[in-house]
């Protein structure tokens, strides 16, 4: 009789654990688009997923348009890698917290470096075009991420951050999707600029929240 009642309240109890799980995603979505700053950072966010999507670009930008082999792709990916260790490096070692103008300079800045790093005409600039993106765009995440945290009141900061995994790794398969058809429409230069255009985009959304 007692393990019969078990089986019983069992799903119930699961029931109250997935509406207050649907509750806590709307009460983050919620508490997220009633402050400027954080509704900011998730927009970068979500435009960044498109960035990140290298997966998608890298291959098709390194043997379409600037027709290098698998050594040359590698060596592509190691040196965005390579820029990205630096950011995350400048934004650990950075003294002060990060304020909204920081991350919209940097916002700028990662955007302006993707679309050179597009039009780039040779293999070398590529090459440095990568280096930079890697490093603005890694510092960039890595500020925002913490400016919402930041601003966050401490009860609701487990519910933004997750928020903001779904800004953006959540976002991975629809803006790689998206990617992938501009990649395979206009080419991989316009796949990998639109990331950066998105990126101003978002930015120019939230100049004025992230004024301070």
């Amino acid at each position: 009789m007692l393990l019969g009642h078990l089986h019983r309240a069992a799903p119930v109890r699961q029931t109250h654990a997935r509406t207050r799980e649907r509750g806590g995603v709307r009460t983050g979505l919620s508490y997220a688009w009633r402050h400027p700053q954080i509704r900011a950072v998730l927009l970068i966010a979500v435009a960044s997923g498109m960035l990140f999507n290298l997966g998608v670009t890298g291959p098709l930008l390194a043997t379409r348009t600037f027709h290098l082999g698998g050594a040359g792709y590698g060596t592509m990916n190691a040196i965005f890698g390579l820029g990205a260790l630096a950011g995350a490096l400048a934004a650990a070692y950075q003294a002060a917290d990060p304020t909204g103008r920081t991350v919209r300079t940097l916002a700028v800045a990662t955007g302006v470096a993707v679309l050179l790093t597009a039009a780039a005409p040779t293999v070398p600039l590529l090459m440095v075009g990568m280096a930079v993106t890697g490093f603005v765009s890694i510092w960039l995440i890595a500020l925002a991420n913490t400016l919402a945290q930041l601003r966050s009141d401490p009860g609701m900061r487990g519910r933004v951050m997750g928020v903001w995994n779904m800004a953006l790794p959540g976002m991975s398969p629809v803006t790689a999707l998206a990617i992938g058809a501009i990649a395979d429409g206009p080419g991989p230069r316009e796949a990998f600029g639109v990331a950066g255009a998105c990126l101003l985009a978002a930015m120019a959304v939230g100049w004025k929240a992230l004024r301070v």
